[in-house]
């Protein structure tokens, strides 16, 4: 059963709630909270040899990552049956008429905003990609977000909840896509490719993201 449940930004501040269910490394995430109580189980698991480690990072990504394609056709088939028990939560879409800036606020919060951005932070929290929020874009916005949540990953990393917002709006993206945003996905893969590379080999939310893209989204 897919939930709605609360979960709060780790880099908030912010104290993400238990979750509703048991979760070990063999759960298929029913959205991108379970995803992160999972990471943090992996990360815990990971041992000290960092070659045997590389090695289990890449292959449970990669599974985790055709789970995904569960919870994508779970939301496409049954999204009529969704959105009547998760109604459109009027506080998130009450200003539909927004910016860059306002749209990274609106998900990300105003300190990771002013990161981006390098304005103020007004202490405004961030939302999370509840399903009262996601069944409710159109395929331009899911387009739209996308493509910013590509740039502020390449800005400030993969940093909380960006990941959560990838996993949930990728979920919804509804294929073929035209040419010009295939190659979109496609730059991202290789972006992710290169953070891995050249920042931080054992990120696990960019393999995660990655491992969606390529098994999911871009050729191979």
């Amino acid at each position: 059963m897919l939930d709605d449940s609360v979960m709060e930004n780790k880099n908030s501040g912010l104290v993400i709630e238990p979750a509703t269910r048991a979760i070990d490394m063999d759960t298929v995430p029913r959205d991108g909270f379970e995803f992160i109580h999972q990471a943090r189980l992996e990360e815990d698991l990971m041992g000290s040899n960092a070659d045997s480690n590389l090695k289990v990072l890449q292959l449970s990504t990669r599974e985790k990552a055709r789970d995904f394609s569960f919870f994508a056709t779970k939301l496409k088939t049954e999204k009529t049956v969704l959105k009547q028990r998760f109604p459109r939560c009027e506080e998130f879409w009450q200003d539909e008429e927004k910016d860059e800036v306002g749209w990274c606020q609106l998900l990300l919060g105003s300190e990771l905003c002013a990161e981006i951005y390098e304005k103020d932070d007004t202490g405004v929290q961030g939302h999370l990609p509840l399903l009262s929020h996601i069944l409710y874009f159109s395929q331009d916005e899911i387009q739209m977000i996308i493509k910013y949540l590509y740039q502020w990953f390449v800005k400030i990393g993969m940093k909380s909840p960006i990941p959560m917002w990838l996993y949930a709006l990728l979920a919804c993206l509804e294929l073929p896509v035209d040419v010009d945003f295939q190659q979109v996905l496609e730059d991202f893969q290789m972006e992710c490719k290169r953070y891995l590379k050249y920042e931080d080999e054992y990120d696990l939310h960019v393999y995660f993201i990655l491992a969606i893209l390529f098994e999911n989204f871009c050729a191979h």
